[in-house]
């Protein structure tokens, strides 16, 4: 629709908030990495991903704590000084979830339980910032269940290859996540898109 006359681009007075640090993603392995960093490039969200040497090597249920008592996650002070970018008010992580995205088929049914529960959080100053991520038993047949066929762990690095989707693949994803019942992957998924705004 055509406005006769100049417009006047209105003034914004109000101060641009600093990009703070908005996920922190524990990955399992590669095809983790690859999937929330498809993710975070899209949205162009501010995401920090821990995994070891990129998911090569992973991380494991029976491994978490050992990387949620790392040297950087000992005290506020030692977060900030990690991830520079975080918001941290009187010794509280503010805007910022940490999402532990791990397979369940490589621990206990009790560790599975404790960890889906999150019975594990209170261990943690942060504890109320982690949301842990299932797939149960793994990525794999999570991507199965929802019609996205992976066939080599090759395959995710080219289906989700970073800058290579569109926000609308990400609501896409998001939406086909929520229906399935072996994962609440969607909770991460929707977290970022709620962030940007989208959903």
């Amino acid at each position: 629709m055509l406005l006769m006359g100049k417009q006047q681009t209105p003034r914004r007075n109000k101060r641009l908030e600093p990009n703070y640090l908005r996920s922190i993603v524990i990955a399992h392995g590669r095809s983790e990495y690859s999937l929330c960093d498809n993710i975070g490039s899209t949205l162009r969200l501010s995401q920090k991903i821990i995994a070891n040497d990129k998911g090569r090597s992973s991380i494991q249920v029976t491994s978490l704590d050992r990387h949620l008592r790392n040297r950087y996650f000992k005290t506020p002070r030692s977060l900030q000084g990690q991830f520079s970018n975080i918001n941290i008010e009187k010794g509280e992580i503010k805007n910022c979830q940490i999402f532990p995205i791990l397979d369940v088929d490589d621990c206990t049914e009790e560790q599975k339980r404790a960890y889906i529960n999150g019975d594990f959080k209170k261990s943690y100053w942060f504890g109320n910032t982690i949301v842990p991520i299932y797939n149960d038993p793994n990525l794999e047949e999570t991507m199965k269940k929802i019609g996205i066929k992976i066939f080599k762990k090759k395959d995710y690095f080219s289906i989700f290859e970073p800058n290579s989707s569109t926000k609308e693949d990400i609501i896409m994803l998001w939406q086909k996540l929520r229906e399935a019942k072996c994962t609440n992957l969607d909770e991460y998924v929707g977290y970022c898109l709620k962030v940007k705004g989208l959903i």
